[in-house]
């Protein structure tokens, strides 16, 4: 147990001494809140910054619509200097022009040919907009053209059907519904917003923290292996003495690294005038939770990066082995709302019984919820647990054969031949 310790202390210390540590522990957390802050900003100035005129072709086949859809397009561009349209409304003789068109807007000289139908007014026939669906940036161009368009045609069915403007606008108004957190001592935009994305910061959270520990685990394999530091320490210690030692060093800097991130967090919710209107889910056995499930997921993940990198010689030949382990990373935060949404549904529960995505998914569904069964928890506790300790037995058996190994990796039919021998 001494010579675990022993190697644990050098670990973290090693660690700790690094000046890219104690760069990372800092500048992540500030990265994160200065693009929570910043980013509002940096997209209503982006947003606001002057755009070339997009051109687009308007086919009237009506013969009497061309005056009110340039009067709409003129009222855009009066609202919206920085996002000019320049519309060329051409009447039903142009229709023979409609195939050159078609070209010109599949050589982006166009952003659109927008064909109003004859009957649009009186039948309700389909309008035609040619576009290119992949070209994101025009897609508000586009948008506001329809908007103009049945603007347009709204206006001219009113005065068809003799219907006074005013009553319009009285029977179709929209139906304003005020929603009221009962939970919440605030009600407005970025109350609702906080109290939304408060789980998912919990989640990216926690895979800043083991994605960052766990690849510490994988550098410092392959870089003492290669140095044949490795050889020197294996004369006097056991490969399990060795890989203990490493995961409990660098479990004690992840644990140390979250803690600092949870504190500044808090101070920064503190300092923000935020902290009142976090969902009441967040509770202190909440951050008890979180701990408990960063530790025994920090623990699987360090197992396998730990065997990985005894496996390979370099960073390149591991990335073909971690991916698999990446994409079970990955999976949550794509998916944190339908989770968020859902905490009690199929998908969430399934990611909660499996071991790699259970330390990620499990929080997160006790802060959108505010609990869950207790024999729930248990049960995820306890199978997570298990699947920790089941993996660290196997990356020993692999550690322990694949550390003086050099040359060619394994394959994977190898390792479980490692493990099993």
């Amino acid at each position: 147990m001494s010579k675990i310790m022993a190697v644990a202390v050098r670990e973290c210390v090693e660690t700790v001494k690094s000046k890219l540590f104690l760069i990372s522990i800092f500048l992540t957390p500030a990265l994160v809140i200065a693009i929570a802050v910043a980013g509002p900003k940096m997209m209503k100035n982006l947003m606001d910054s002057p755009q070339p005129p997009k051109k687009l072709t308007v086919l009237d086949m009506t013969a009497s619509l061309a005056d009110e859809i340039r009067r709409g397009f003129d009222s855009y561009n009066q609202a919206h200097p920085t996002r000019l349209i320049e519309a060329d409304i051409r009447g039903p003789e142009a229709a023979a022009d409609l195939d050159t068109l078609k070209n010109e807007v599949h050589e982006g000289r166009l952003v659109g040919c927008l064909v109003v139908a004859a009957g649009v007014v009186e039948n309700s026939d389909n309008c035609q907009f040619y576009v290119l669906t992949d070209r994101l940036v025009n897609m508000d161009c586009i948008s506001a053209a329809k908007r103009i368009l049945e603007d347009t045609v709204t206006d001219r069915r009113l005065h068809l059907y003799q219907v006074p403007a005013d009553l319009f606008e009285k029977v179709n108004r929209r139906v304003v519904i005020d929603q009221v957190d009962v939970a919440a001592p605030a009600q407005d935009d970025v109350t609702r917003m906080v109290r939304v994305m408060a789980p998912f910061g919990l989640m990216f959270l926690m895979m800043l923290g083991l994605f960052g520990t766990s690849q510490g685990m994988l550098t410092s394999v392959i870089e003492e292996k290669n140095s044949r530091v490795i050889e020197l320490l294996l004369a006097s210690l056991t490969p399990f003495q060795l890989m203990t030692g490493k995961i409990l060093g660098l479990a004690a800097i992840g644990l140390t690294v979250i803690t600092i991130w949870l504190t500044a967090g808090f101070g920064a919710l503190v300092w923000s005038g935020l902290l009142p209107i976090m969902p009441s889910s967040l509770k202190p056995v909440l951050v008890m939770y979180f701990v408990c499930f960063f530790m025994l997921g920090y623990l699987l993940y360090s197992s396998v990066y730990a065997a990985i990198g005894a496996a390979c010689n370099t960073l390149k030949e591991a990335q073909s082995l971690l991916m698999p382990i990446m994409l079970c990373m990955i999976l949550p935060t794509t998916t944190w709302m339908y989770i968020v949404q859902s905490p009690d549904g199929l998908y969430a529960r399934l990611l909660s019984y499996f071991p790699l995505t259970a330390p990620l998914v499990t929080p997160v569904r006790l802060a959108a919820k505010g609990g869950l069964p207790p024999l729930e928890v248990v049960l995820v506790l306890l199978g997570l647990t298990v699947t920790a300790i089941a993996v660290m037995w196997a990356a020993s058996r692999i550690f322990r054969i694949g550390i003086l190994m050099y040359g060619k990796p394994p394959g994977i039919r190898e390792l479980f031949r490692w493990v099993k021998g």
